[in-house]
């Protein structure tokens, strides 16, 4: 599902676009991201993952190759999936954080609604 029609405008005017990059995605600053994990938590939304960036000359973004998701296994219900990827990605992102790598660092992260295709529990594809 597009994350533009999951999030609200609030949250998204604070990603920076990478179109520039050539790449269709929004990345947002540490703080605007752990923001953006607390939204989805409380608004029953999942996130299946994420890719990091650095910033480098000027407004120009690298793709640093760290990436992170989460897997549906182990989990019985939208709900349960949704607590456990929020709080993976919230310390995938700290990491960053208390590495002292988090100058000039981005993220990506990829949600996923209840109705969306990506929902397992509720569209027949978990047993």
């Amino acid at each position: 599902m597009c994350i533009t029609s999951i999030l609200p405008n609030e949250i998204l005017e604070l990603g920076i676009s990478l179109e520039p990059e050539g790449i269709n995605t929004l990345v947002w600053k540490y703080k605007d991201a752990i923001n953006l994990v607390k939204y989805c938590r409380t608004h029953n939304i999942a996130i299946l993952g994420g890719d990091v960036f650095r910033q480098i000359h000027g407004n120009r973004y690298q793709h640093t190759y760290d990436t992170w998701y989460l897997e549906t296994d182990g989990y019985s219900a939208w709900d349960e999936y949704v607590d456990a990827s929020c709080k993976h990605t919230f310390d995938k992102i700290n990491t960053f954080s208390i590495l002292g790598k988090d100058e000039g660092i981005v993220f990506s992260i990829v949600t996923a609604s209840r109705d969306s295709k990506y929902n397992v529990f509720e569209n027949g594809h978990k047993q």
